[in-house]
């Protein structure tokens, strides 16, 4: 693994352990919290669910929402309030992640292949965002 990132394995414990640890605090605060706490981090886990089913696809915080049938501004507060990041920013770091994997694992062609296979139509975005991110373009990533 290339130092300062983690691996496609690493990836997956980490969701698994972040859902089952939400699934845990749930469970355990059942009785201690509210109930709209409760309905929160159940929607929480929802919206966690469904950007991670979805993630390659054309989303966006009005779909997340819809799918959910609660308002973008509603769902944002939630999701900031229970994670204290921005659900469209919690989608960008799943698909610079997923990049990530899929640049290390030598798969998928051009960076346009990358981008598309992760959700973006625009590769020149794509490459912004992913270097922002890690320091590096994806091309220079692929090729340590």
């Amino acid at each position: 693994s290339k130092k300062g990132f983690i691996s496609p394995c690493q990836s997956k414990l980490l969701v698994y352990k972040i859902t089952k640890d939400l699934k845990v605090k749930i469970k355990n605060q059942e009785n201690a919290v509210t109930p709209a706490a409760s309905v929160n981090q159940e929607r929480l886990l929802h919206m966690l669910s469904y950007i991670h089913e979805h993630y390659a696809e054309k989303i966006s915080l009005d779909q997340i929402a819809e799918n959910m049938y609660l308002s973008p501004f509603y769902i944002s507060k939630i999701f900031k309030s229970e994670t204290g990041d921005a659900p469209i920013r919690h989608l960008i770091n799943i698909r610079l992640e997923k990049a990530k994997e899929i640049l290390e694992s030598g798969g998928a062609g051009s960076i346009q292949e990358v981008a598309a296979s992760v959700g973006y139509e625009d590769a020149y975005h794509f490459s912004k965002l992913f270097k922002k991110k890690t320091g590096m373009s994806p091309s220079d990533f692929r090729s340590l």
